[in-house]
């Protein structure tokens, strides 16, 4: 795999080559501003709603960031069945007399921005993937899993609310059971029996205008399945354009098809000129397959042009108990 510092330079290169100039004179220091921090963190907790805002500054306008919603999810019904945080959202905001003001929202938008298995024994009839914003994850059943918050290495205490907290990084590990997924026959659900399938342990990292989202998966039982092992809501606010490492541009038009479909590809870029944001996310399969055994592709809709890759690239894939699976996509965010 590529090294962090590998997929910057390749994202400075992609910004040079594509991203219009901004016309900003910044001042001889480099910096537009005085001394921001790179992360800011707040936690808003008001009864059962729990929220992390996490604030990224843009590597070159340094009062400009990127704010990351990481969310707890909470539904024990029989459809949903999920304990678990999740990431549900970014916007890019201007920094200014101590607030944030929204500039562009929905750059990333409500859904499954980590990691997600389908469960392939009946497609025909399974109700639902498996994981996150989809449910039957939970972080509550067996003893050892549950959820940590650190900020630059330090435990985050949230016990009550806090207003922004500056700091070089922020992250979260969670460790959870994902369960067997219920079916839908004849229209109507029916509840599976929630058996555990698999143990899924997320460790997901905000540094340097970016995320990085590690997946590991270790299967409790045999079971057909495919895995998104990326996979990512881009809104059209970020997502006008875009190319993968062939660089063949394409335009989102929320036609519904599935664009820059290809297997064992790695990389794509995403823009909006008007909106002035752009993205790179890099993913990689790590453990239990390779590279080569994937399939990328854009699903573009008007809600979203959604960034997966899919192991296997094509159908499913029968794992074994003690099999596991391990991928890091980074997820990159500038203003251009």
């Amino acid at each position: 795999m590529k090294t962090l510092y590998s997929f910057a330079g390749a994202f400075v290169l992609f910004c040079s080559c594509l991203c219009s100039c901004s016309g900003k004179e910044v001042p001889s220091n480099g910096k537009e501003t005085e001394d921001l921090p790179e992360v800011m963190v707040k936690f808003i907790s008001e009864g059962s709603k729990e929220t992390f805002q996490i604030a990224l500054q843009d590597e070159t306008v340094p009062s400009k960031y990127f704010i990351v919603s990481l969310n707890h999810y909470k539904d024990l019904s029989e459809e949903k069945y999920m304990n678990l945080w999740r990431i549900n959202g970014a916007v890019l905001a201007l920094w200014k007399d101590g607030n944030f003001t929204t500039l562009v929202d929905r750059l990333l938008t409500d859904g499954e921005n980590e990691c997600v298995i389908r469960d392939y024994s009946d497609e025909s009839t399974m109700a639902d993937f498996t994981g996150g914003f989809h449910g039957d994850e939970r972080i509550d059943i067996e003893e050892g899993c549950g959820v940590e918050f650190l900020a630059d290495g330090k435990p985050v205490d949230t016990s009550a609310s806090f207003e922004w907290l500056p700091c070089s990084k922020f992250s979260y590990r969670q460790l959870s059971t994902l369960h067997k997924t219920g079916s839908k026959i004849n229209g109507s659900f029916v509840a599976s029996d929630h058996r555990k399938i698999a143990i899924h342990e997320k460790v997901t990292t905000f540094e340097s205008s970016s995320y990085a989202t590690r997946n590991s998966l270790t299967f409790s039982e045999s079971l057909p399945m495919y895995w998104y092992c990326g996979i990512c809501c881009i809104g059209h606010n970020l997502a006008d354009r875009g190319c993968n490492e062939d660089m063949k541009m394409v335009t989102f038009d929320s036609s519904g098809d599935n664009k820059l479909d290809a297997e064992g590809k790695c990389e794509f870029y995403a823009w909006h000129d008007i909106n002035g944001v752009e993205v790179f996310i890099q993913d990689h399969v790590l453990e239990g397959a390779t590279d080569l055994q994937t399939r990328s592709f854009i699903w573009d809709t008007a809600n979203y042009a959604k960034y997966y890759k899919r192991f296997p690239s094509r159908g499913g894939y029968e794992v074994s108990a003690g099999e596991s699976f391990v991928s890091e996509m980074i997820v990159k965010f500038a203003v251009r």
